[in-house]
């Protein structure tokens, strides 16, 4: 059990699944509370918000390989020193991350960009999530994956009710996003005294707490912030080409197929602990890795069955999501089983210290920018691009793991001195 993904994982995508569970209600309920094209701003206003967060995201993944490789090493304590201090440099960090917000919000209106409360409201979301992040990855770091879950169960379920209120009572995008702000800050205030007191065991240490270098983990970073950019490039993409009609259709068939790739991630942060604790034990991962790939491809397949056999009848009662398009969430489902596997591929080379197909992404990414601002002109077309870029990026990761390596990607491929 100790080395377990696949239990492990199972467990996690147990708690994702309820936790993708309210936030599939948060955008269902939204997308009924909403008028016409709110929600395309709305579910839009979502996306960036991962997209701004995924380098942080990533950093909390580098976090949480070196918060095991502590515990493995040198025992609790560190972990529970490495975690305080991150969260006290974001409090530090939050008046400066109040003034961007503000700043953007200024040019927002200079600019005449409509819901300009949300460029000042995006940033602080971004902050409260980091929040809330670090003390999931300090448990996953010390392999309390119980508590993980409970932060993350919590933390939707909050933005849930908050979100959902104020919409109710003020149908504007803007209000759902401050939903959404307060949401979190409050699992983070409820879960902080729950870290308190699983760090209170840990003894004291005597030596200097391991510290964060992050230059030498920023191709790791990068690589993980080109995957959440590569996730959301169809809805950013779509954004900048289509009226906000086609853009409305596009993202109500695009919230069930997203949240396939986002339940993906239960899989990814049993990956990395499991790895690092495997590596620094001496043991084989190989066949985590596998099993890794495994579960997340089974795990999108699944989901992806589900979809065609759910959605027909869903969209028949009043839990229908408007504006949805069949032959679109189906043609992005079919993508989400390849970008399941590649999110797997990225954490794996995070754990191992490598980054070759991470920093590969960027030139997926700009081929998809390329290609779709010619010939993407209809919901459906954007959606066939985004599953040939999907699956033709996996199936470039998979031949050059078989394939001679030449020296440029033996050195991308090697461990960062």
């Amino acid at each position: 059990m100790k080395y377990s993904v696949v239990r492990r994982s199972g467990a996690l995508t147990i708690a994702f699944v309820v936790g993708q569970a309210i936030n599939y209600a948060l955008v269902l309920a939204a997308n009924h509370l909403l008028d016409a094209g709110g929600f395309g701003l709305f579910y839009t206003s979502l996306l960036i918000i991962n997209v701004l967060f995924a380098p942080m995201m990533a950093v909390m993944l580098v976090i949480t390989r070196q918060l095991a490789e502590a515990e493995a090493i040198q025992g609790r304590s560190q972990v529970v020193a490495l975690t305080w201090s991150i969260i006290a440099a974001c409090l530090r960090g939050a008046p400066f991350v109040a003034l961007i917000g503000v700043l953007l919000a200024a040019v927002a209106l200079l600019l005449g960009f409509e819901a300009w409360q949300l460029a000042l409201l995006i940033p602080l979301i971004v902050l409260a999530v980091v929040l809330t992040e670090t003390l999931r990855a300090s448990f996953q770091g010390m392999l309390l994956f119980g508590w993980q879950s409970a932060i993350w169960i919590v933390t939707t379920a909050a933005q849930f009710v908050l979100a959902i209120s104020a919409l109710w009572l003020f149908p504007r995008v803007w209000v759902g996003i401050a939903g959404i702000l307060g949401g979190t800050i409050i699992a983070f205030a409820i879960f902080l005294p729950w870290f308190v007191r699983a760090a209170r065991p840990a003894p004291r240490i005597s030596v200097s707490p391991i510290t964060l270098d992050l230059r030498k983990e920023l191709p790791m970073i990068i690589g993980y912030s080109l995957f959440m950019l590569l996730n959301n490039s169809d809805i950013l993409v779509g954004f900048w080409l289509m009226p906000r009609n086609a853009l409305d259709v596009y993202a109500a068939s695009a919230v069930l197929p997203k949240a396939i790739i986002i339940a993906t991630l239960a899989v990814a942060q049993v990956v990395v602990p499991v790895i690092v604790k495997q590596k620094a034990d001496g043991y084989s991962y190989r066949t985590s890795i596998a099993k890794g790939l495994g579960s997340a491809i089974g795990l999108s397949l699944a989901a992806t069955a589900a979809l065609w056999i759910v959605v027909p009848w869903l969209q028949s009662t009043k839990l229908s999501i408007h504006g949805l398009d069949f032959a679109v969430m189906m043609t992005l489902a079919v993508g989400a089983v390849a970008l399941g596997a590649v999110r797997v591929v990225v954490v794996t080379e995070i754990a191992l210290h490598r980054y070759a197909a991470g920093l590969a992404q960027g030139g997926a990414i700009l081929l998809f920018v390329l290609v779709t601002s010619a010939w993407a002109t209809t919901p459906l077309k954007l959606a066939n691009y985004y599953v040939l870029l999907s699956w033709g990026f996996l199936l470039l990761i998979a031949a050059a793991s078989v394939l001679p390596r030449p020296a440029l990607l033996e050195f991308f491929q090697s461990p960062v001195k």
